[in-house]
């Protein structure tokens, strides 16, 4: 059975094709309580404990998946500001416990849960209102992003690891060593990020600032840390220093795990630079008949949307397709991956796959969109700006033929 990862939640509510998306984090009121998509929450009438029967399906149905995974879970309790502050303290841990039992009473009681409560000192909404209110009696629950039975790629498995890799376009692989640095005055290539969060099938953004020296950076060299081969990846930019990305496709057959990429930039008199390593952290996600995955190189929120044949829309708030096909990773402010796919055979027509600029940034989003299926495996780059949403590709399935369309 497939592993249910980080952040994965059931919505009940349908929303029509081409309808504008609805906040994540919803103004909610005393009478309509609603999810607030950080990991999956519950809201409370004021002063209570008491699990509402709005929230009892999700709840039953997050313990059933909450069965299948290996991870931490945190539930915090939160309050809105009326009354004591120490009494508040108190109700928000009780009703952090009572989530907790009413999770290990459907059948997480097998998980590892830790309990935080905070009271009224962390709102969500403005306290001065009643829908702020209401959104802050609430509890929080989240998965830890580190695998509990984490599986480190053992570094004796590097050069297997290496044939899992998808590097961009035009790269070779060379069976030796990686070369050791020469020369490397004024050469640097160093990860913006220590680790960095992907998944089997998607393409994860390794981002990295450079300086060349006194040539043109000619292409970057990588490895997993312990193989015995290399790629070697070209470079088209000029400029002696800035910043880049490798987007690295990574196969549908790799698990859960951690392993590292070790990277040198090669300037064009062929002098190389000290390596710098970034850990990449596996989820392993739905993968079946059909999967797209979207990966992007900001800490933003982006949103995976496809739209199937039959026009609805499959999306962070409507998570299931009804003929097949379900979102099971919704990443809200860090670099994907987002990731819907179908586990039974997806209906034939045509498909659009849409990118969305959820938080409306004033700076580029650089994206990549994996698809892979019906043993065909393709990428789609693009960016999204100002809370755009963009058409990325449309699709024809026919039986087991993928035909890709040109987006208008």
């Amino acid at each position: 059975m497939r592993i249910l990862l980080l952040y994965l939640l059931l919505i009940g509510s349908l929303y029509a094709h081409g309808q504008t998306d609805p906040p994540k984090a919803n103004d909610t009121t005393d009478t309509e309580q609603q999810t607030r998509f950080t990991g999956y929450t519950v809201f409370f009438e004021t002063g209570s404990t008491n699990i509402k029967a709005s929230f009892e399906t999700d709840l039953a149905a997050l313990a059933r998946q909450m069965k299948e995974t290996n991870r931490a879970v945190t539930i915090t309790g939160f309050t809105d500001d009326v009354g004591q502050a120490e009494a508040n303290l108190d109700l928000s841990r009780r009703r952090a416990e009572a989530v907790k039992d009413y999770l290990e009473a459907n059948g997480a009681d097998s998980m590892t849960f830790e309990i935080k409560f905070a009271g009224e000192d962390q709102p969500v909404g403005d306290n001065a209102t009643a829908s702020g209110r209401a959104q802050n009696r609430r509890v929080e629950i989240s998965y830890d992003e580190t695998v509990l039975s984490e599986e480190i790629y053992e570094e004796a498995a590097a050069d297997d690891l290496m044939t899992n890799f998808k590097p961009p376009e035009g790269s070779r692989l060379i069976e030796r060593e990686m070369p050791k640095p020469k020369e490397p005055n004024g050469l640097k290539l160093e990860f913006l990020q220590d680790e960095i969060v992907s998944s089997n099938g998607a393409t994860v953004m390794l981002p990295f600032k450079y300086k060349s020296g006194n040539s043109r950076p000619q292409r970057v060299i990588m490895t997993a840390k312990g193989a015995n081969s290399f790629y070697v990846i070209p470079l088209t930019v000029t400029s002696v220093k800035g910043n880049m990305r490798i987007p690295l496709g990574l196969s549908t057959e790799l698990g859960e795990g951690q392993f590292d990429v070790v990277a040198s930039l090669v300037n064009a008199d062929n002098q190389i630079s000290k390596p710098d390593t970034i850990s990449v952290i596996m989820n392993r996600l739905g993968t079946g008949r059909l999967q797209i995955s979207l990966s992007w190189d900001t800490s933003t929120d982006q949103d995976l949307h496809v739209i199937t044949p039959s026009g609805e829309r499959i999306f962070f708030r409507d998570r299931s397709g009804e003929f097949g096909g379900q979102l099971d990773r919704d990443d809200q402010d860090g670099q994907g991956p987002e990731n819907i796919f179908w586990d039974n055979e997806a209906p034939d027509g045509v498909y659009t796959i849409e990118v969305d600029d959820y938080w409306g940034t004033s700076t580029e989003n650089n994206f990549v969109v994996t698809f892979n299926g019906m043993g065909t495996s393709k990428q789609f780059f693009g960016t999204t700006i100002d809370g755009s949403q963009v058409t990325v590709c449309r699709f024809r399935k026919v039986g087991e033929m993928i035909e890709f369309i040109e987006s208008e």
